[in-house]
């Protein structure tokens, strides 16, 4: 098997529902297409089990290759984060709001386009519920600073990851994915945990003579990432902040003129992936 992200489901029916509404076609969503959501739909069903019925083994997961040890929060489980690296505590925050996001998004194209599925939209439906539920029960912590903030990472057993990484799904990019609860109507939580994700208190975060933003343990520290600078474009769009993004963005091509993976924050030629 390969390394599983949470993530990699979510895009395939996001690209789908993008491609639906832009195109108006219909033909591309046939029976292939219909069987493969339902897929995926159950893949993300065995995952809210995962330390009891899933199948996924990945050698270079612990615990005799299964991950470390969940418990059922109603979240579903990843192995991986959208950059590579592996989770920690099993339960994806970023992904499982993202997961919430494609499955209203499911939901709408599946009652357009095969009505007659009815179980598999009370699914989709009850796996909705499951994943707010989960988020708010166990992915919301008291932070001393912020007060309540949605945590990157849980297990279930009240272990919370407080950290943001630089990849998309993270929390910096919910609100941009479109990620709302019915829990957090106004988006209290949500803010919270903006400011906590762009502050020295997020262990990813970084700040230097070139460059502020978030970085990622899956490259060195003091090296951010110009896709989270750019996230912090799309969360807070005003005209100071949109200055201060482009201006860190051009200190990062280092002459190159590319965007590159990251780099730091006190030397721009310092940078991962020259491409």
């Amino acid at each position: 098997m390969h390394n599983y992200e949470l993530d990699s489901l979510c895009y395939h029916l996001r690209l789908s529902y993008t491609w639906w509404k832009q195109t108006h076609r219909t033909d591309v969503f046939d029976h292939q297409w219909l069987l493969a959501v339902s897929m995926i739909i159950q893949i993300m069903i065995i995952e809210q089990h995962h330390s009891e019925i899933s199948p996924y083994h990945y050698t270079e997961l612990g615990n005799n290759y299964q991950g470390s040890r969940v418990s059922y929060t109603g979240m579903t489980w990843s192995a991986f984060r959208p950059s590579d690296d592996q989770t920690k505590f099993g339960y994806l925050i970023p992904s499982n709001m993202m997961t919430t996001v494609v499955l209203k998004q499911l939901k709408e194209m599946i009652q357009s386009l095969y009505p007659d599925q009815i179980e598999l939209l009370q699914q989709i439906y009850q796996l909705q519920v499951d994943i707010y539920s989960g988020i708010h029960t166990y992915g919301v912590v008291q932070h001393a600073k912020y007060g309540q903030i949605y945590a990157y990472e849980t297990d279930g057993f009240s272990s919370p990851l407080l950290i943001d990484d630089a990849n998309v799904p993270s929390l910096l990019s919910a609100a941009y994915l479109g990620f709302k609860t019915p829990y957090d109507p106004e988006d209290q939580i949500l803010a919270a945990t903006q400011s906590f994700v762009l502050s020295k208190e997020n262990p990813f975060f970084f700040s230097g003579e070139y460059a502020s933003g978030i970085g990622s343990q899956h490259t060195q520290s003091q090296y951010v990432w110009p896709m989270a600078i750019i996230m912090e474009g799309f969360a807070n769009q005003s005209q100071v902040n949109l200055d201060s993004v482009w201006k860190r963005l051009e200190a990062s091509h280092a002459g190159t003129f590319a965007m590159h993976e990251s780099f730091n924050i006190n030397n721009p030629q310092q940078f991962s992936r020259t491409w």
